[in-house]
């Protein structure tokens, strides 16, 4: 499977102390004004930017892909579409689009590991996650615990870019999910390396004011919700907290090419 990911050129991190903000959102990620944390301190850090343009068929060329709601032995053939071309065809360019990343009180939360973010269509059902082929991933947003005072215990950490794609219509679909994949910095690290998020906020707005906002909160119990494995994760906004077992090794295609 080939899918469009769409990343920003630059992503900027910013750690911040401040009250536990997770009233700020309703989960249908509609509601709510963003909020100024205190004390915060900006720190510039490297995008991990990637760009695949196989996902459109070429000219002349039909292609299709398994339709995500079906058991992959029985999945249907349909023909793919692209629900986010290029910002001249929406004319809503630049867009920005802002995650602020809230690390839990309990003890020992906070870590020294990389985490990779990304979004796409999908649900989690029955037990089990379904993601929608028709939708592209919009991502990786890179943040690494191990550089500076990035998911600390208690704090706020921000990551941005001004070069996401999209409208406001197709950014609805595509964040029905988030992916978050952890992975070990080093051996020195890997007793402190385990993470307990409380919430991920997304902000996604246009040159023409559209806007939308998006919660994914974790709860509150210091017993679950902890990314402590070198897996892929899946949340949604109503708080479902899936752990893809023995999924580390998989690349983000892989990933999304099939039911979990």
């Amino acid at each position: 499977m080939k899918v469009s990911l769409l990343v920003g050129s630059t992503l900027l991190a910013l750690v911040a102390a401040g009250n536990n903000p997770l009233n700020r959102f309703e989960h249908s990620g509609e509601l709510g004004a963003p909020i100024t944390a205190r004390h915060r301190r900006h720190q510039e850090v490297d995008a991990f930017s990637q760009h695949w343009n196989g996902f459109l068929p070429q000219q002349g060329q039909e292609k299709t892909y398994p339709w995500p709601h079906q058991e992959q032995q029985q999945q249907e053939q349909r023909p793919i579409h692209h629900p986010f071309p290029s910002d001249p065809r929406f004319g809503n360019g630049p867009i920005r689009m802002e995650m602020e990343i809230g690390t839990s009180t309990c003890n020992k939360a906070g870590s020294d590991a990389l985490f990779e973010f990304w979004f796409v269509g999908g649900e989690i059902r029955d037990g089990r996650v379904y993601f929608d082929h028709y939708i592209d991933l919009v991502g990786p947003f890179r943040i690494d615990g191990d550089i500076g005072k990035h998911l600390e215990k208690g704090k706020i950490d921000t990551i941005s870019t001004n070069n996401v794609r999209g409208s406001v219509w197709s950014i609805q679909s595509n964040t029905k999910l988030m992916i978050i994949k952890k992975t070990r910095n080093g051996i020195f690290n890997s007793i402190s390396d385990g993470w307990k998020p409380a919430y991920v906020h997304v902000s996604w707005s246009d040159s023409r004011n559209n806007s939308y906002k998006k919660a994914f909160r974790f709860r509150g119990n210091c017993d679950v919700d902890w990314l402590e494995d070198n897996d892929y994760y899946i949340v949604n906004s109503d708080g479902e907290f899936h752990q893809l077992h023995r999924s580390g090794k998989f690349s983000i295609e892989d990933v999304v090419s099939r039911t979990w």
